[in-house]
């Protein structure tokens, strides 16, 4: 599952978490009452297809999002550009999902309410599983 697998790397790069502890990084919300910054990775929606007779491609789109607290504008920006560094151009291998590879937005940012800061970027993404047909 694509989700979790992106979860569990972004939770293993070692770039990133050397600034946002991996507790902080989650799947699609963060618990009330987390601190920030933390990290939300969400899978939206996306294509799939047969791709030849024994295999699918899937072609899901991911949206990577980085809040942060009151005077942490630098620091959420710095995570959220480790984090598409880590994503972008991600070619192989990645937990459950093979052949996957990624491609990235660019970064967008806005204040929040009371002076919280979020950013946010786009993953496109293509991977190969074998086809399976109802029966």
């Amino acid at each position: 599952m694509i989700l979790q697998d992106l979860v569990t790397y972004l939770r293993g790069n070692a770039a990133l978490i050397a600034v946002l502890p991996a507790a902080k990084i989650f799947p699609i919300q963060a618990p009330t009452g987390t601190v920030m910054p933390y990290l939300i990775v969400e899978v939206s929606e996306g294509t799939r297809g047969k791709m030849a007779a024994q295999l699918t491609e899937g072609r899901p789109l991911a949206r990577i999002t980085v809040d942060g607290g009151p005077n942490q504008g630098v620091l959420a920006g710095t995570i959220i550009e480790l984090a598409l560094r880590a994503l972008e151009n991600y070619r192989g291998l990645m937990g459950g999902t093979n052949d996957l590879f990624m491609t990235c937005s660019e970064i967008r940012g806005w204040a929040g309410m009371s002076g919280t800061f979020r950013n946010q970027f786009n993953v496109n993404s293509r991977y190969v599983e074998t086809r399976q047909v109802p029966v």
